[in-house]
């Protein structure tokens, strides 16, 4: 009768450390995949689209914005904006994630990109209608920019951006 209870203890000790393991394995994975995605915002931020290439793979990598347009500012400003990854969900060499963004940072960026084309503007009605709309629809817009679901995959042992869905 000793040893059958002895073989249970064992048995729910292999278990639990199986158990444990596991969880350790798939905190690490998440944690890697929450340092791809810091990294990645953080070449974004600075404009470093080769950084950014070297972090992605497919049409995450080829649909980079050029330098001075206004999806490089849009870029930068993502890059800067970027909080945290949350919702990270990896399974085997896939994995998903949301990126979260600083609602309030977005929505002065977008206000500051605005505002230059609204410089821009000559006829003075068109430009108060213009700045009047802006004012209504930017922070709807940056709320709803402020949490962008991403797809990765392992490549090479790395956590690769593979793509983003709207």
């Amino acid at each position: 009768m000793r040893s059958s209870k002895t073989s249970l203890v064992v048995a729910l000790i292999f278990t639990l450390g199986l158990f444990l393991g596991l969880g350790t394995a798939l905190a690490a994975a998440d944690a890697d995949v929450a340092a791809t995605l810091k990294a990645y915002f953080g070449a974004a931020a600075k404009g470093d689209t080769e950084a950014m290439k070297k972090m992605s793979l497919g049409k995450a990598s080829k649909n980079l914005p050029r330098k001075g347009s206004k999806g490089y500012q849009m870029m930068m400003m993502m890059g800067a904006a970027f909080e945290k990854s949350t919702d990270v969900k990896v399974s085997g060499d896939k994995a998903k994630a949301n990126a979260n963004f600083k609602v309030a940072a977005m929505e002065k960026a977008l206000m500051e990109m605005a505002k230059a084309d609204l410089a821009k503007m000559k006829d003075a009605k068109k430009k108060a209608d213009a700045e009047k709309m802006m004012k209504q629809m930017i922070p709807q817009l940056a709320k709803r920019m402020s949490k962008v679901p991403i797809q990765l995959v392992k490549k090479g042992g790395k956590w690769l951006i593979a793509g983003f869905k709207k």
